[in-house]
């Protein structure tokens, strides 16, 4: 995701997530486990669309998002598989 931390509790700005802010020393390890979290969803997601198994890449996506709403590439992805996703009905003839 590569996008500088704030801890919510002091609003320093980090480079990277850490389990303790070095300004304020408060707790961001829930904080570490989302941001966790978010990765895994958003490289589950990846895999399910190099197997075009476009509705399970949205479902991931959309968690990584509902969990990092700031990860513009989980959106883009999210954006990519869904067309994708459309496109393959027409053809299919479901639509």
């Amino acid at each position: 995701m590569g996008v500088p931390t704030v801890c919510p509790l002091c609003k320093h700005r980090m480079g990277d997530l850490q389990p303790s802010c070095p300004r304020c020393n408060g707790d961001l390890g829930a904080l570490v486990h989302v941001v966790d979290a978010a990765n895994r969803k958003f490289n589950e997601g990846l895999g399910w669309a190099r197997q075009e198994r476009w509705r399970l890449a949205a479902e991931a996506f959309s968690a990584a998002l509902a969990l990092n709403p700031t990860d513009e590439e989980a959106a883009d992805f999210l954006d990519r598989v869904r067309t994708a996703g459309d496109r393959n009905r027409v053809v299919a003839g479901e639509i």
